[in-house]
């Protein structure tokens, strides 16, 4: 496989991410930067960067021999990124109703009704996770952003390698429709109810497909 060199680093933290996350790199596996540059046909450089982002996800793990480890990723990780993404997006929901524009929830409607006409499983979930990021956005808060982003990659990886196991995607839909409606009435505690139940689903099939790739 050859990675195109346009944003380098994270393409290859992507590719290795999944990777990951699949089971194809298993756990205690030595993630060699010189075999991963031949491989992928990119300079260590961009290799090592992915792999610090890595790091900060919790996937990887260099120890004092500098030989860096893919730690893997199970049910424990799966429930802290969900519980680290309640608490951000509840806060920035919280945030938007205090201090948001009626652009902010303009821009929400807008992907909610792109999400209504798509027709894709890839595009729904794509529209899925722009749906986060615009709440979090509109909080405007300069500290929760960057703090959402550091787990955007990670959110999105576990999300996508799991859309094929969706039997219908109209909940997810659905579900983002009853938080807009909230966000709208001003109703704070509603929609951060919405959001956790929203949030509950996705880690249960999560946690049911990285269950089953163990089992393999």
């Amino acid at each position: 496989m050859i990675i195109q060199k346009e944003a380098l680093k994270d393409k290859v933290a992507s590719h290795l991410r999944t990777r990951i996350l699949l089971g194809e790199y298993p756990r205690g596996l030595h993630l060699s930067e010189a075999q991963l540059s031949k491989d992928l046909s990119v300079s260590r450089g961009p290799i090592r960067e992915a792999i610090l982002m890595l790091e900060s996800e919790g996937l990887t793990e260099t120890p004092g021999n500098g030989r860096t480890i893919v730690k893997g990723y199970g049910k424990q990780e799966v429930l802290d990124l969900f519980q680290m993404r309640l608490m951000l997006e509840s806060l920035a929901i919280r945030s938007l109703i205090e201090k948001g524009s009626h652009q902010d929830l303009s821009d929400l409607q807008d992907v909610q009704l792109l999400m209504e006409a798509s027709h894709s499983k890839s595009d729904t979930i794509r529209l899925d996770i722009e749906f986060h990021y615009r709440i979090v956005k509109a909080a405007h808060n300069r500290t929760l952003l960057p703090m959402w982003l550091m787990i955007k990659g990670l959110t999105s990886a576990l999300i996508e390698i799991t859309t094929g196991t969706y039997q219908d995607i109209g909940f997810v839909v659905q579900s983002h429709a009853e938080i807009i409606q909230a966000l709208l009435a001003g109703d704070a505690e509603q929609a951060i109810r919405l959001l956790e139940e929203h949030l509950k689903v996705g880690q249960q099939m999560i946690i049911t497909y990285l269950d089953g790739q163990a089992q393999e």
